[in-house]
């Protein structure tokens, strides 16, 4: 559409469709995957043959494109599975997302298998097929195939601000909350949200500071430790999928004993202060920070505004 926009066909007019609503691929085809976020329903209005006109925004910023497919004949011809092979394999498949370029890599190996009835062929083709994967990256996941969020600059400055002084003083009264590490936390989700390796050093660095000289610890004993959860952090927010429960549980669990072990290394190798490790209390403390640390990203991902 000159607008930019895309046009739902085939949608009957009986169908209550409000305008907002979120468009999903269905995966019907078996090609793309099913949950492939398409845009938002942006106008919807009645249209001929009991059909409705339906108007949807894309999600993806279309002005910031920097390839693109032009069909310009639709031929009906059924391609072959050696083009398919071909064209999974091709220099540029990491232009694909990895579960699309995985099932039409999948579907040639199948439709290869089917065709070749000589018992002898068949094994020598399955063979070739069971190494292909090994020059074939299917689980390469871009820049561009991940969400990468932001928060608003009010939040960006008040969230840490909160964490380091509830941190600083609410250990004085209560004293079981000192088994908490809030601005890691912060750290964690931030860095996760924007993806970004020097983002997350920056506010690993920043937040690890500014707790240390609220808590009167030796300036960059924090910092150091919490830069390195930042980077960790923003590095596995590129690769992995981070907006489950169960995977922030475990990351969490995971960097809470990553900043245990450079805090702990800092504070006795580096500048000789005497701090008790004790198994039962660091194991006890990183459950019950992940725990809170699921509860925290799911009220901070509120905030979160995508790029």
């Amino acid at each position: 559409m000159p607008s930019g926009e895309i046009a739902l066909e085939k949608v009957m007019s009986d169908e209550q469709v409000p305008t907002g609503e979120l468009v999903l691929s269905s995966g019907g085809d078996r090609i793309f995957p099913k949950g492939l976020a398409i845009g938002r329903v942006s106008k919807v209005s009645q249209g001929s043959d009991n059909f409705l006109n339906i108007q949807v925004k894309p999600m993806a910023n279309l002005s910031k494109l920097e390839e693109v497919l032009i069909v310009t004949k639709i031929d009906e011809r059924q391609a072959t599975p050696e083009q398919l092979l071909r064209f999974a394999n091709r220099p540029r498949r990491r232009l694909l997302p990895a579960r699309l370029h995985r099932r039409i890599l999948e579907a040639a190996q199948q439709r290869l298998l089917r065709k070749r009835r000589n018992p002898r062929s068949s094994l020598s083709l399955s063979l070739q097929l069971r190494n292909l994967p090994n020059n074939v990256a299917l689980t390469y996941t871009s820049g561009e195939q991940v969400e990468v969020y932001r928060f608003g600059i009010p939040a960006t400055i008040l969230i840490p601000l909160t964490a380091v002084f509830l941190q600083a003083f609410l250990p004085l009264r209560l004293h079981f909350f000192s088994i908490f590490d809030l601005p890691l936390l912060v750290t964690i989700s931030f860095a996760m949200a924007r993806r970004s390796q020097v983002a997350g050093i920056f506010t690993g660095a920043l937040i690890g500071l500014f707790q240390d000289a609220l808590t009167g610890q030796p300036i960059g004993l924090y910092g150091i430790a919490k830069t390195v959860v930042g980077f960790g952090a923003s590095s596995l927010g590129i690769k992995l999928d981070v907006e489950n429960a169960g995977a922030r549980l475990l990351l969490t669990l995971g960097f809470y004993g990553v900043h245990e072990v450079v805090y702990f290394t800092i504070a006795r190798g580096m500048i000789g202060m005497h701090r008790e490790w004790t198994w039962q209390h660091e194991i006890g403390s990183a459950v019950a920070n992940a725990l809170l640390g699921v509860l925290l990203y799911a009220l901070l991902d509120r905030l979160k505004q995508r790029t």
